[in-house]
């Protein structure tokens, strides 16, 4: 972020005069750069159009997935047919294509744990999420019931006075 003398910090109690100096600031081309909220805005990001990028976590799940797979389809072989061979029922069976629609329900918890680990991990890192990291939000209270717009300084005192009328609380 820049310093904080290029940005105004505009705090609101409610999403409806959040709204209404979007608007303002939308129809005077005043640049967002964010907004923090307690709680999500319905359809905030169309309405600023930021532009926030898509994630990857659906490659990640699919290529983690196959992963699972494979290591699954490599273990129950390796337990069932080279490490450990079993005589079920009188009848052996060593190969282990035959015997795979019994471990169908077992690639299938292997696909979601590995899909859920690595998606929780590239999300971890994506997000720059480790422990003991500091807290970057510029307004605590917007944890709570406030929420919080940064903008480019405003310098034009006629939009200056078209947000105050939006209901403001306090502008940094």
């Amino acid at each position: 972020m820049k310093k904080s003398n290029t940005y105004s910090h505009l705090i609101y109690n409610n999403q409806n005069n959040l709204k209404k100096c979007i608007n303002i600031l939308i129809k005077n081309n005043i640049k967002i750069y964010d907004i923090y909220s307690p709680c999500p805005i319905k359809n905030i990001d169309k309405i600023i159009k930021l532009n926030i990028k898509n994630t990857k976590l659906g490659i990640t799940a699919f290529i983690s997935g196959i992963f699972g797979c494979i290591f699954s389809i490599i273990l129950t072989w390796y337990t069932m047919n080279y490490d450990w061979k079993q005589n079920i029922g009188g009848k052996p069976n060593n190969t282990w294509i035959n015997n795979s629609p019994a471990f169908i329900p077992v690639i299938f918890e292997f696909i979601i744990f590995f899909s859920v680990h690595c998606m929780f991990l590239y999300y971890l890192i994506s997000c720059k999420l480790f422990p003991g990291k500091k807290n970057i939000n510029p307004e605590k209270r917007t944890t709570n019931d406030k929420f919080l717009i940064i903008i480019d300084k405003i310098n034009n005192k006629k939009i200056y006075q078209k947000i105050l009328k939006t209901g403001i609380l306090k502008i940094k």
